[in-house]
């Protein structure tokens, strides 16, 4: 799939307002890949062929950006340069796409949220023991600090077309392992017949 990219983007490459350009997609001249986002290059090649049809025709509007055949050559060249660029980051791992960041966070917030649910599991019987509530309150800070102290471990990294899917915890020993995907929470009470 093609990377799209949003309005101000595009705005700024074509050196048009965002009007401009919404109203150039609604003609069909530059095509919109999603809901306010494009891809480079057709919106490029199709606002060069829009400019090259127009100074065929000599169709010009009043407020219409003109622009010479060559700003038009060395924009394209630039956009084309800039998306290979784009391109060979991706390849050296320096540029991260919104899918994969998305899923990376997405991992991490599920082990927070798994972590904390486990809380009061684990720590309840041995808070119920304890009358004194300051000593309450430092059992459950220590489990916090723990908990938190187990989550900084996470290693976040993109996946690669060799990872595998499962989500990787990092030890201290600097090895990763598969983070176990057991349930979390209260056990769902079976309905009586």
């Amino acid at each position: 799939m093609a990377a799209t990219h949003p309005l101000d983007t595009i705005c700024k490459l074509l050196d048009l307002s965002p009007r401009r350009v919404q109203q150039l997609s609604k003609e069909g001249i530059i095509p919109k890949a999603e809901r306010g986002r494009y891809e480079l290059v057709p919106a490029v090649r199709g606002y060069i062929h829009y400019l090259k049809e127009r100074s065929v025709t000599g169709d010009v509007k009043e407020g219409d950006n003109i622009v010479s055949f060559d700003e038009a050559r060395r924009r394209k060249l630039t956009a084309e340069a800039e998306l290979a660029e784009l391109d060979l980051s991706k390849e050296q791992g320096s540029v991260v796409s919104i899918e994969q960041t998305e899923k990376m966070w997405t991992g991490v917030l599920a082990a927070v949220r798994a972590k904390f649910l486990s809380l009061p599991t684990n720590l309840s019987s041995i808070v119920a023991t304890e009358a004194d509530q300051k000593i309450c309150k430092d059992i459950l800070s220590k489990g916090v600090e723990a908990a938190l102290t187990e989550l900084s471990q996470i290693e976040i990294r993109p996946e690669t077309e060799d990872s595998s899917s499962g989500d990787k915890i990092a030890k201290e020993d600097g090895t990763t392992t598969e983070g176990d995907r057991k349930p979390v929470g209260r056990r769902k009470k079976k309905a009586k017949s």
